[in-house]
């Protein structure tokens, strides 16, 4: 949205989340965790699997106008999948976790941050993993901004090379 309105020129943004009108470059792909409350029965496995997540209630973030984390869970864990959306930050969430309301998904630099009462746990999956892109205002004029992003595109196609 901040995009949309002119008060950023350029944002990271996840595949998921809505982009309206920007151009976007993928920079990075980053793993996910399972965040599960300590005592969970899943908490003792070294890692887990969608089939062992699936069944389980997620806490998702969502807005009334947006539910894309949700949609990208479905994505993954399938429609049988129980969600539970509050519009909340994700330490809200996490914070939900804790108390044992639930579980949800993090991105593995999330589970460096300790939350009180929260375990988190691998997922060995293929596709288990969130594209991080780098999305821009096409009509964006500003100089710097375009090397930025030229930065960026470039340092991300030397990543995938290595």
């Amino acid at each position: 949205e901040a995009l949309a309105e002119r008060s950023l020129d350029a944002a990271f943004v996840t595949t998921y989340a809505p982009r309206r009108g920007a151009n976007t470059i993928p920079i990075y792909r980053e793993p996910l965790v399972a965040a599960l409350p300590e005592g969970h029965r899943l908490a003792s496995y070294d890692s887990l699997m969608w089939d062992l997540l699936r069944g389980h209630t997620f806490l998702t973030q969502g807005w009334e106008d947006s539910h894309a984390a949700r949609e990208f869970y479905a994505s993954l864990l399938g429609d049988v999948t129980k969600f539970s959306s509050h519009p909340a930050s994700k330490q809200s969430v996490m914070a939900l976790v804790g108390a044992g309301f639930g579980i949800t998904l993090a991105t593995q630099s999330q589970a460096e941050v300790a939350f009180p009462g929260v375990v988190y746990k691998p997922i060995r999956e293929d596709d288990a993993w969130m594209q991080v892109e780098l999305a821009w205002r096409p009509t964006s004029e500003d100089a710097a901004v375009g090397r930025f992003i030229a930065f960026m595109r470039d340092e991300a196609q030397s990543r995938r090379l290595l």
